[in-house]
């Protein structure tokens, strides 16, 4: 009977390299029938994986090992337990950043709740920087000489920036309520119409300054018309993160008298400023 040659490194039947497959004899190129293991055969399939076979031919009567067919990529890595552990492993990571992905979404969709400091500051401290109405000029107040072309004078109030209640007016019509003399309140508006402008202006939280940091006009204003309606001794308390421009016109009188006035871009305030500047 013919056996499988020994390979003199193992002590084990080669693996013959001229077997077209694993269920051909090396031998006589005849089917083989699988055949149980011997112990040592077992231990050498931990390394490579063979299996023992023998020819059913009388005439040839092969014994020996053959390495076992070729299975596809997937279908061997699901035989092993490893890979089974990995896959479970990466599923649980993948869960797990899902997860957190969905938390991270309902925590940033939902809405802030204010902290508790906040729910302990009084309405004016918590929005500090929207525009807050003023009280009537007291009776017996100068200023109520005459009648107001913008209804009844305000006094006190807080305006919130560049784009706060508009002012939809004209020129002369604001400088009027804001008792400018007749004669200043024509030529300033003969000064806008040719665009004659003084200086341009810039409004933040630092208060109103000329865009070069040479003239400051500080934090309030003697006058200033806010929606259809005009506010003496008003103070400006924009955002941090606004920032506002406004074109100044400037004149002065027989008596040296003064008078600045700006005109807010956005929003079209019209508003006579302090002289000198102060917060």
């Amino acid at each position: 009977m013919k056996t499988g040659i020994l390979d003199g490194r193992s002590g084990y039947p080669e693996l013959n390299s001229r077997a077209a497959s694993a269920n051909t004899c090396p031998h006589c190129n005849g089917p083989v029938r699988r055949i149980h293991r011997r112990l040592p055969e077992r231990l050498l399939s931990l390394f490579h994986d063979v299996r023992r076979y023998r020819c059913p031919s009388e005439s040839c009567g092969w014994r020996g090992l053959l390495g076992a067919p070729k299975a596809s990529l997937w279908s061997s890595a699901a035989r092993r337990p490893t890979v089974w552990a990995i896959a479970g492993v990466l599923a649980l990571l993948l869960v797990a950043a899902f997860w957190l992905a969905y938390a991270y979404y309902e925590r940033a969709r939902a809405p802030e709740q204010p902290s508790a400091q906040q729910l302990q500051m009084p309405a004016a401290q918590v929005a500090d920087t929207e525009p807050i109405g003023g009280r009537p000029l007291a009776a017996d107040d100068p200023r109520r000489i005459g009648s107001s072309p913008l209804g009844e004078p305000l006094r006190g109030c807080v305006w919130g920036g560049a784009g706060q209640r508009p002012y939809v007016g004209t020129m002369t019509t604001a400088l009027t309520a804001a008792q400018l003399p007749a004669d200043i309140v024509t030529k300033m508006t003969i000064m806008r119409d040719g665009g004659a402008v003084s200086d341009r202006l810039e409004i933040t939280s630092a208060g109103i300054h000329s865009v070069d940091y040479q003239r400051d006009f500080g934090y309030t204003v003697k006058a200033i018309t806010m929606d259809g309606s005009i506010c003496f001794d008003s103070k400006i308390n924009p955002p941090s993160s606004s920032t506002g421009t406004a074109d100044l016109y400037e004149l002065v009188d027989a008596k040296r008298q003064r008078y600045a006035v700006m005109v807010v871009a956005n929003g079209g305030n019209v508003a006579v400023l302090e002289m000198p500047g102060g917060r």
